[in-house]
């Protein structure tokens, strides 16, 4: 009986890593998602009106409209070029937050 109760409590423990793991993947496939965390890191420099232009660059260079992939990659390297950029250059970032 303890055997079977085992495996039950393992099947219920990997259902929900399995669960978390679903949730996660789908999270980082939402277009929406993506935009929400790329216009976040534009209002961290300041520059929450560029979005559309990223949209547009992004559509122009990959040929076909944005992917939560292509804004998330764009994002990273906006955000690595601004930051070593304001490091060099000794610019300090304010940190916006929004209620």
């Amino acid at each position: 009986m303890t055997l079977i109760q085992r495996n039950v409590e393992q099947l219920r423990r990997e259902g929900i890593k399995n669960s978390k793991q679903f949730k996660e993947t789908r999270n980082f496939l939402d277009s929406d998602q993506a935009k929400e965390e790329l216009q976040m890191l534009l209002n961290r420099f300041g520059l929450h009106t560029f979005e559309r232009q990223i949209m547009e660059f992004v559509n122009t260079i990959s040929g076909q409209e944005p992917t939560s992939y292509t804004i998330r990659k764009t994002a990273e390297f906006i955000d690595s070029l601004l930051t070593e950029y304001s490091v060099k250059n000794d610019i300090k970032i304010k940190i916006l937050i929004k209620d």
